[in-house]
């Protein structure tokens, strides 16, 4: 089995540059547990999945991260397929006016076509 490996790093997207994804997010309403993959970190939280793309998923968590955070996300209520934890890494963070956060994450793996089909179901 192939391992997991995130792409190299580059710099917080910013501006115009978030609009240019490889493939659009649609909205979806999912609940998943986020767990940091920082040293010392063994806690994870509740998240809401509210976009969803090939590539990436949109978050939002009522814990702070920064972007570069890598995550684990696993993802409940949904067929066996998903039972195992998805690789995610924070590309950008805002606040909410509400209180909570808005992350957007990229996948270490993509979505496949049929996943994608399920999510967005």
């Amino acid at each position: 089995m192939a391992e997991e490996r995130f792409p190299e790093q580059s710099a917080p997207l910013t501006g115009c540059e978030l609009d240019r994804r490889a493939s659009p997010r649609q909205n979806c309403n999912w609940e998943a547990f986020c767990r940091p993959l920082k040293a010392g970190m063994t806690s994870g939280w509740r998240v809401a999945i509210v976009e969803v793309s090939r590539e990436g998923v949109a978050m939002i968590s009522s814990q702070r991260l920064g972007p570069g955070a890598a995550v684990s996300l696993e993802l409940t209520g949904l067929p066996s397929a998903f039972d195992k934890p998805r690789l995610a890494r924070i590309i950008h963070a805002r606040t909410l006016p509400y209180g909570g956060w808005y992350f957007g994450c990229s996948l270490a793996n993509e979505f496949t076509d049929a996943e994608l089909t399920v999510l967005l179901g």
